[in-house]
Order: C-alpha cells, then sequence, then structure tokens
C-alpha cells in the first residue's frame, strides 16, 4: 500500500477519534487532484454501520511509510455478514484489494456493506453519497449501488459423524432447523452427511450404506422443507441401479418438491480417498436450479479444484454455487503440509466466486475419523478441518467455521452478482472462439 493510501487510513482513524470527543474534522482525507489507484480507508458514516470501506485515491511515493494502524479487533474479518460492521471490526491489509477508480465489486475490503442503505455525515439527500470521491466519480459509486437489494440467508450444517446413518440424520435435520430458526432460507449439509467417511478404505460392506435419489432421506428432508420454507441441498449416497453408485446431491425447494441432482463429476483416488472404488463419475452434467430464493448450483468437494466446473455452472444461471464437502488433514501430513493445504481449498473456491461473479458456500465435516474394524491396516484416519465458509463475488469471506461442529449462516445479497458482474466483466470478455482446446487432455 503507498504512503497515500496509508496516510489516508491513519487521518480517517483520527478524525473519527476526534469526532468520537465531540470535536470536528473537515480537513480532506487526500490531496486535491491525486490520481492513482482505489485503496481502502475506514470511515465514519451516520447509520447503524459506523465504519465502512471507502476509497481514497493513493500513488506512488518514495521514503518510509507510516506505521500501519493497529487494528482493534480482526475476530470479526470472517464472522460479520453483510452490513454488519462496527466501529470495532478491521481489516487485514491482506484483504484490501486495490482496484482501478470506479471499478469493482462496489465495495472495499473486508465484510460486504450495503451502500444503499447508507449516507455520509452532513449529507441531506437520500442519495449515497461518498465523501472522498469528486462529481464525476460520484456518479459512478451511485451507479454501482443503485440496485435493489435481494438478500438471502444461507445455512451450513457443520458436523462430526457417527457410524450409525439414523443418528447422522437426526443431528442434521436438528442442524437445519436451528438454521432456520435463525433465518436460513437455504441450507446446505457437509458430503455424505448420512455416514462417516467410508471412502478411506475399498470394503464392500459400504455399498450397503447407498439409497435411491428419490428415496427414503429425500422423502424426510423434503418434509422438513416443507414444514420450515426452506431449501435443502443434501449430499447422499445414491444406488443408481445394481453395481452402479454415484456421490450425488439433491435439491429439494421450499415446499418440499424434489428439484432434482447432481452428480459429483470428478472422482478422487488419493491416499484414503479412495472413491473411484464407489462412485461412478456424474453423467448430468453441469446444471442449477430455480428455488425459492433464488437460482443455485451444486458442486460436490473434489469438483471444488477444477474452475471448469464452476464457470459452466455460473453460466447455466447459478447465483450460489454450494459445495458439500469433506477434506481434512492425513495425520502424518498435517504438522508440514496442515496451512497449506486448507489455504489452498479456501483459495481456489474464493476464486471461483471472483472469476464467476457469484456466491461461493462450502460446507465440511469436522473431527477425527479413525479407519472401521477390519479396514486396511495402513489407514491412519483423516482429521476433517471444518472451516465451512461463504465467499461474496469479491472473493471476501462473509462468515467462516472453526474445527467444530456448529451451524453458521451468512446473508448474502444476490442483487451484487450483477453489480460484480457488470463492473468486472469477466463473462462478457471471454474469447469462447479460442478455446477449442480446453476439451483436450493436453497439448502436446
Amino acid at each position: 500500500m503507498s504512503r497515500l493510501a496509508w496516510a489516508g487510513r491513519e487521518a480517517a482513524a483520527a478524525r473519527l477519534a476526534a469526532e468520537s470527543d465531540g470535536e470536528t474534522d473537515d480537513r480532506p482525507l487526500v490531496s486535491a487532484g491525486a490520481v492513482g489507484v482505489v485503496s481502502t480507508v475506514g470511515l465514519a458514516v451516520e447509520s447503524s454501520v459506523t465504519v465502512m470501506p471507502a476509497p481514497v485515491v493513493s500513488a506512488a511515493g518514495t521514503g518510509r511509510e507510516p506505521a500501519p494502524l493497529q487494528p482493534e479487533s480482526t475476530a470479526s474479518q470472517t464472522s460479520a455478514a453483510a452490513g454488519s460492521l462496527t466501529a470495532s471490526d478491521s481489516f487485514d491489509e491482506a484483504m484490501e484489494p486495490s482496484f482501478p477508480l470506479g471499478v469493482g465489486p462496489g465495495a472495499g475490503s473486508g465484510p460486504d456493506v450495503i451502500y444503499s442503505n447508507i449516507t455520509s455525515r452532513g449529507a441531506t439527500s437520500g442519495e449515497p453519497r461518498h465523501p472522498l470521491l469528486p462529481p464525476a466519480a460520484q456518479l459512478i459509486f451511485n451507479a454501482m449501488t443503485s440496485a435493489p437489494s435481494r438478500p438471502v440467508t444461507l445455512g451450513l450444517v457443520q458436523q462430526g459423524s457417527d457410524l450409525d446413518p439414523a443418528e447422522n440424520m437426526r443431528r442434521t435435520v436438528q442442524g437445519v432447523r436451528e438454521a432456520a430458526g435463525r433465518g436460513a432460507q437455504i441450507v446446505c449439509t457437509q458430503e455424505l452427511f448420512r455416514s462417516r467417511y467410508f471412502c478411506q478404505v475399498e470394503d464392500h460392506r459400504f455399498f450397503d450404506l447407498a439409497e435411491p435419489i428419490p428415496g427414503p432421506s429425500t422423502e424426510e428432508l423434503a418434509a422438513l422443507a416443507a414444514e420450515l420454507g426452506v431449501v435443502i441441498v443434501a449430499s447422499l449416497f445414491e444406488k443408481r441401479a445394481e453395481g452402479l453408485y454415484h456421490n450425488t446431491a439433491a435439491v429439494i425447494d421450499a415446499d418440499g418438491r424434489y428439484l432434482g441432482k447432481y452428480r459429483k463429476m470428478h472422482i478422487p483416488d488419493d491416499p484414503q480417498y479412495y472413491e473411484k472404488f464407489y462412485f461412478t463419475p456424474g453423467d448430468l452434467g453441469f446444471r442449477s436450479w430455480d428455488t425459492r430464493f433464488g437460482r443455485i448450483g451444486v458442486l460436490v468437494c473434489w469438483d471444488q479444484w477444477y474452475p471448469e466446473a464452476a464457470r459452466l455452472t455460473a453460466l447455466s444461471g447459478a447465483q450460489i454455487l454450494f459445495y458439500p464437502t469433506a477434506i481434512g488433514w492425513l495425520p502424518e501430513e498435517k504438522a508440514e503440509h496442515g496451512a497449506q493445504q486448507q489455504a489452498a481449498w479456501e483459495t481456489i473456491q474464493r476464486s471461483h466466486a471472483i472469476a464467476n461473479g457469484v456466491y461461493v458456500c462450502a460446507v465440511n465435516r469436522v473431527g477425527y475419523e479413525g479407519p472401521e474394524a477390519g479396514g486396511a491396516s495402513d489407514c491412519r484416519g483423516i482429521e476433517f478441518w471444518g472451516g465451512s465458509f461463504v465467499a461474496d463475488p469479491g472473493g471476501r469471506l462473509l462468515v467462516k467455521g472453526g474445527t467444530g461442529p456448529e451451524v453458521l449462516t451468512a446473508t448474502v445479497d444476490l442483487a451484487k452478482v450483477d453489480v460484480s458482474r457488470t463492473h468486472w466483466p469477466f463473462l462478457r470478455d471471454r474469447r469462447i472462439d479460442a478455446y477449442q482446446d480446453i476439451t483436450r487432455r493436453y497439448l502436446d
């Protein structure tokens, strides 16, 4: 970050402190006529939100940069939902991308702010006004914040798993009820929620866990969805026919109607992730469904590493991508590779949100699951790391779970999908005439 950006941030903090003491500081936060890129600083505003990201023009400079402000708290960076910032919220520099003036998803760094509900100190009109922008840039700002809000609350049921499928179903139903009680309208389970992650070993007895879809589990969840008025995305082990099985996610609308299913397309075969033994690759393509609360797409776990899957699902109209997941550390790898593995998992999915202008919701399981009795002697179990999250179209985390069982909720604004895509028009600028080779295994 340049000296001007740091100075702007410190000036904003000084102004906030002065105003809290009853003083007024009308000095501009940046030099008039400066040009450069948009960075972010804190700014006091008149509303229930007391701090919001605000652009400040920055330019390259020389000499020592001013010392950065020390944040009061960082805990809210990943737990605050849209529009829920308080004066104690702060933003890590690593979370503060710089955008060209007038470009970006319509907000600065950190948790999102609904700009259309905010007016600056001293503003006399009902139109959102940014006190740091010149008139021409103000027009751009207004255009970026004028879309009517379309809020939807997502629920993420992150759990440990028991050996008893009935107990796992009971816990999941309880989690869906808790999420709905906190306002969730679309609720997603973790991958294969009815059982432990049996793919750590190759054992034919685990095929007995499979069921038809639609079937008993979707019937129970459909009744629950209709009772609560919520959409449910449920990951299940599907028995399609004798000897033909899939890793499948079912989508149930808020009135209990079964809308359809997605069959996992990318099937891994890694140490203790022996899914090719159990699952046939999906054959339904990349899909999305219109639900009562928005158009959603579903991918499953290993799919999350493939940008092609996210792109094609987004191109089918999805506004939110759901990823039921089962991923964790092998005990012998955690010390050396654990942090990097989890960071990569999170980063690739946040990149899908940015590249496609969509929300991404990833729901993982938690806890250590050891080898089943009679399993392979070299199986040491997996420690599932949890960390379920929701990312917005700018890639920012709206909520993130820990390493234990919990139910998470996050409110998203579907209007930001269009805002993001019109200001970062990645879909518009795709060169579809030049991508023929993407269907080849390798260019040799």
